[in-house]
């Protein structure tokens, strides 16, 4: 049975509890909203679980939503919780009725298309500079700013 309010399911970014994400929105959205903040599971320990992946997120994000009572729900991730929700729509698309990603992460460059690989490589090969973004560069092995 359901009370008819809009039920919502919020994961903040990595680093940010959810308090502080979401705190002041959950007090604005009145009495119409069943609204959950969720901590990334990353968190829920001292440090991050044995072997973490983004399925451990996909199954905190069932367990809180089952811990609510949202059969089916509106889903909003924040960066590394839109990562986290990104993944979890592809898992179980039935349990949304929406999904909004705010800034979502993205960990890879794998399956690039040809025309993706091109675009990657005029951006970020070593030695290339481009204004807008730059000299950065991914080969630089450390993820910081290539010379030049």
């Amino acid at each position: 049975m359901t009370d008819g309010r809009t039920k919502v399911l919020l994961l903040p970014g990595v680093v940010m509890p959810p308090d502080l994400a979401y705190g002041p929105l959950l007090e604005e959205l009145g009495d119409e909203v069943d609204a959950v903040a969720k901590g990334l599971e990353l968190y829920e320990g001292d440090g991050p679980p044995p072997g973490y992946t983004v399925e451990m997120e996909v199954e905190g994000v069932l367990r809180a939503a089952e811990k609510a009572g949202f059969e089916r729900f509106h889903l909003v991730g924040y960066s590394g919780g839109g990562a986290a929700s990104l993944a979890f729509a592809a898992r179980h698309p039935d349990r949304l009725l929406s999904l909004a990603l705010i800034e979502p992460a993205w960990d890879g460059n794998w399956e690039l298309s040809p025309a993706e690989e091109a675009l990657w490589r005029r951006f970020f090969e070593p030695g290339t500079r481009d204004s807008r973004c730059g000299n950065w560069s991914p080969a630089a092995g450390d993820g910081q700013s290539a010379s030049g």
